[in-house]
């Protein structure tokens, strides 16, 4: 091992943060951390969490821990040095070594009274979840449909329901990774969306736009044959905008008055079409870049059609987020029924657990005393929240990461590499 390596996996005394890349030798590392915290004395066996993110890592961890130990007791001379080696290896099949998914199981079949919980329930895999969350999704849009809801009907011929129907299995997945509520997650978003009043407020300041746009066309001269064909040519680019702005603006404001079938978005939409190009008269060039930015198709979230799209959203963010609710509602009695987890539960319950249930916590803080976590940079926040409660206040455990940001592959299970950066700066401020 490199004099760096080996200050990573002797240094004990505090909290270590690794920065590692493939085959940077870091699994020799967590192998050797592994062995100096049993040599010390600080811990044992039992006391020592490995988390790993795949069931492979687990057991090729395990394995090469093993083989160490048997080295070590091999190159001991000391009878009492070998016998302690081959004690720990005998143990060794009962230690923590494992996903964060199966460390969570332990948790929780170990209080399975306080989680509320069978005992003997199953863990679902990969395939049985998206069985059973296609069945629910399916279900709670068929529940809307059949209930007459008009919004949902819309969200159907916009989506197709297939399309819903995925949509709706996304946004589940990704809330339920991060542990995030649907209504907190529908509540963030209200907050971020355009409001009536600064739609109200954008369509005043075009409308005041294309006044200023008109006046100034308006006092073009046209004395001369240049002077006026120059001004229809200036006309013959604004006015198809200005027209249908003019005509338009009161559907626009107030959407009581729309057609049946046509939206503010529709509306807006064509609205982009026309904005005129930036070759008319330089006079009318700040007005025509401004009404680009404002009005155009390429125009940014704070543009009209951006607006107009936000109060969309905010029409319909209620009743998507009900079907989001309502499938886990389908879902959550399909595993009752079957007495079974889902990856996600695992980390939920085992979450609610620990802050729920002080007197688990503080036993559990107690057993658990050094925590060596590989690949931390594939951590979310919801198993972040977990080893916090471990590794944070009086008696805290020991905490050794090792994680790159380049290498995150587990963004589709709601990983956040924030979470690797955040831990870094909190371990180095310590």
């Amino acid at each position: 091992m490199t004099p760096e390596q080996m200050r990573a996996a002797t240094t004990l005394d505090r909290n270590v943060v690794v920065t590692a890349g493939p085959g940077s030798g870091k699994t020799r590392v967590l192998v050797e951390r592994y062995l100096s915290i049993l040599e010390s004395g600080q811990a044992d066996i039992e006391n020592i969490v490995a988390i790993t993110f795949t069931k492979k890592a687990a057991l090729e961890m395990r394995e090469r821990i093993r083989k160490k130990m048997v080295e070590r007791a091999a190159e001991s001379t000391d009878p009492e040095v070998k016998a302690v080696w081959r004690r720990r290896r005998r143990k060794l099949e009962t230690a923590v070594i494992s996903t964060i998914h199966a460390f969570c199981t332990k948790l929780l079949k170990d209080h399975p009274i306080e989680a509320g919980i069978d005992p003997q329930f199953a863990t679902l895999d990969t395939y049985q979840e998206s069985v059973m969350t296609n069945f629910a999704a399916q279900s709670a849009v068929a529940s809307a449909i059949d209930g007459g809801s008009s919004l949902a009907a819309e969200l159907v011929a916009s989506y197709t329901r297939t399309g819903l129907v995925n949509s709706i299995e996304r946004v589940h997945k990704r809330a339920r990774g991060i542990g995030v509520a649907i209504d907190d997650i529908v509540d963030r978003t209200l907050q971020g969306l355009a409001t009536e009043e600064d739609f109200i407020a954008a369509i005043d300041e075009v409308d005041e736009l294309v006044d200023d746009a008109l006046v100034t066309l308006a006092s073009f001269p046209d004395r001369t044959a240049q002077q006026s064909r120059d001004k229809q040519t200036a006309a013959g680019k604004l006015l198809p905008f200005s027209d249908y702005w003019k005509a338009n603006v009161g559907a626009i404001r107030d959407p009581s008055t729309l057609p049946e079938g046509v939206s503010r978005v529709h509306l807006l939409t064509e609205l982009s079409k026309k904005v005129p190009t930036k070759t008319i008269k330089k006079q009318l060039v700040p007005y025509v870049t401004d009404l680009a930015g404002r009005c155009g198709a390429d125009s940014d979230e704070s543009g009209l059609l951006g607006l107009a799209l936000d109060l969309e959203s905010r029409a319909v963010l209620p009743v998507f987020a009900g079907l989001v609710a309502n499938m886990d509602r389908i879902y959550t009695d399909e595993k009752r029924a079957v007495s079974a987890l889902d990856f996600e539960d695992l980390q939920i319950q085992a979450r609610r657990l620990l802050s729920e249930f002080p007197d688990v916590a503080s036993r559990a803080r107690r057993k658990y005393t050094h925590f060596l976590v590989d690949e931390f940079q594939d951590t979310n926040g919801l198993q972040r929240d977990i080893l916090r409660t471990f590794v944070e206040g009086k008696g805290a455990a020991n905490l050794f990461v090792v994680g790159d940001p380049k290498q995150s592959i587990y963004g589709f299970r709601g990983a956040e590499v924030s979470v690797f950066a955040e831990t870094e700066r909190q371990v180095v401020s310590d």
